[in-house]
């Protein structure tokens, strides 16, 4: 009887209330995460119905929005592969004309010869050793090999393309007669060893594709990889005091610019110190570029006392030495730069320039 009176209640209840009896039952019986796989099941099928349906209807020239949802996937993975793959730091060098040993082989300018190419490629193959895409010495960091070239060294080019430069020709960003200092429009063409051309090294800045630009001499060459200036300038790990000039003066918050002076090149009482033009490393901006072509444009370099009376005169102080030295160690007092310890980077055994004795 008891059987009975239950089937004679749910049968009073009702087919709403029998179906809520079942369902909690069922519900008893499963985990919860089944539960939950279920629906998920459910509502995925749901979806994919939706979309099959959906396709049905598409017009010809309607959106397709599948194909942005494709793209959207696309530049993502595009995005994480870019990550995974080490950082590419641009080393530069400049060419100023094809030079005094320039030789013409054939009539293809393409196979023009000249001295510094074999500076070139020397220099490429160390900066190859000390990359990511060898296991010489250990390097994390990729590269590109780039020229910055006056228009008048097109003609030597050929090799350095060859050779993997990617080769850009650039003017002077101001020209002698544009120049307002009447001192510095007379004597900048004899300065140093390139005159006026030597600042198309500030081109460098120019380069914002690059997340850092190293600017090097022909004569340079890499033994180590610099990966521990590459992670203090794009991931803020800070250098062993050993590779800083002056590690009791602090590092600036935001550094774009590191480097190191010509000491052997003024007398040590000497307030300013050239800037050694040979290995510059840059954070490109164009704000900064801007900054020197406005410096170049004035002119304000005196006979008696070089950029704005505050630097001095040197060799080559009217061009690169000079106003890179002006700009971050005068007018920016060091808040943007600094000095590199010269017998780590860019040593050169330098003799000083009058006594020619080494100390």
């Amino acid at each position: 009887m008891a059987s009975i009176r239950l089937a004679t209640a749910t049968i009073v209840r009702g087919p709403n209330d029998a179906t809520k009896q079942r369902r909690g039952r069922v519900q008893q019986q499963f985990p919860l995460f089944l539960r939950a796989m279920g629906y998920l099941f459910y509502l995925s099928g749901f979806v994919i119905c939706y979309l099959m349906v959906a396709s049905l209807f598409d017009e010809g020239d309607a959106p397709d929005h599948h194909g942005d949802l494709h793209d959207i996937l696309l530049n993502r993975n595009q995005q994480q592969l870019q990550q995974q793959q080490p950082p590419k730091i641009a080393y530069a060098i400049t060419v100023t004309s094809c030079g005094a040993a320039f030789k013409q082989t054939t009539a293809d300018p393409h196979a023009a010869v000249f001295q510094v190419a074999e500076g070139a490629a020397v220099l490429a193959h160390s900066i190859h050793r000390a990359s990511s895409r060898s296991s010489s010495l250990g390097g994390k960091y990729d590269y590109q090999l780039i020229a910055l070239y006056h228009p008048e060294a097109e003609p030597c080019m050929g090799v350095l393309r060859e050779l993997g430069y990617r080769t850009i020709q650039r003017e002077v960003f101001v020209k002698v007669d544009e120049i307002e200092g009447d001192y510095l429009r007379e004597k900048i063409r004899s300065s140093g060893c390139c005159g006026e051309r030597e600042n198309i090294k500030f081109e460098a800045f120019t380069l914002t594709e690059y997340p850092l630009v190293l600017l090097l001499d022909l004569d340079c060459l890499i033994l180590k990889p610099l990966d521990v200036l590459f992670d203090f300038m794009l991931r803020g790990i800070v250098p062993p005091p050993e590779h800083v000039q002056w590690p009791n003066l602090g590092l600036p918050n935001q550094t774009e610019f590191m480097y190191t002076l010509d000491y052997h090149m003024v007398s040590p009482h000497r307030e300013v110190t050239p800037v050694q033009g040979g290995f510059l490393l840059i954070r490109p901006n164009l704000q900064t570029w801007q900054d020197f072509k406005d410096i170049a444009k004035k002119g304000d370099y005196r006979d008696t006392g070089g950029w704005g009376g505050k630097t001095g005169k040197f060799w080559g102080g009217q061009t690169v030495q000079g106003m890179l030295a002006y700009y971050y160690c005068i007018l920016n007092k060091g808040n943007k730069s600094v000095e590199l310890n010269r017998c780590v980077y860019n040593n050169m055994v330098s003799p000083a320039r009058k006594s020619r004795k080494l100390w």
